[in-house]
């Protein structure tokens, strides 16, 4: 059976927390992250008092979302390894093909070069003549 965690003493009526006895904190870790300041006018009861209960402690408790969320978390590192995989491969490619482009960049400028040699010497030729 849960146990809440609720505020007794001031005018704002507050949500119940749940809490977790053995670890003497709520399932939201406010308790233990200074959220509630004068934690003398909490008390833990068996019943919510007709209050609503915290978002993030349901949210934290409930074992479907958790469960979802830790699939959502694989999915998202194997998906953050894929892309990395994926923009290593990217890199090598880019490297290949810059070096492609250089190596077709001198090639073109050596046939620029043999055909300008041509066109050197079939002028001195046809002078020749």
């Amino acid at each position: 059976m849960s146990k809440y965690l609720l505020k007794v003493v001031g005018k704002k009526q507050t949500v119940a927390h749940i809490w977790d006895g053995s670890s003497k904190d709520t399932a939201c870790r406010l308790w233990s992250t200074g959220g509630i300041h004068s934690k003398e006018n909490y008390v833990v009861r068996d019943d919510t008092m007709g209050r609503g209960i915290c978002q993030l402690c349901k949210h934290k408790t409930d074992p479907v979302l958790n469960e979802r969320q830790q699939q959502q978390s694989r999915d998202r590192r194997s998906l953050e390894i894929r892309c990395s995989e994926l923009e290593s491969k990217l890199d090598s490619t880019n490297s290949r093909l810059a070096a492609c482009l250089r190596a077709n960049s001198r090639r073109d400028d050596i046939f620029r070069k043999m055909e300008e040699d041509k066109i050197i010497e079939s002028y001195f030729r046809s002078k020749g003549q």
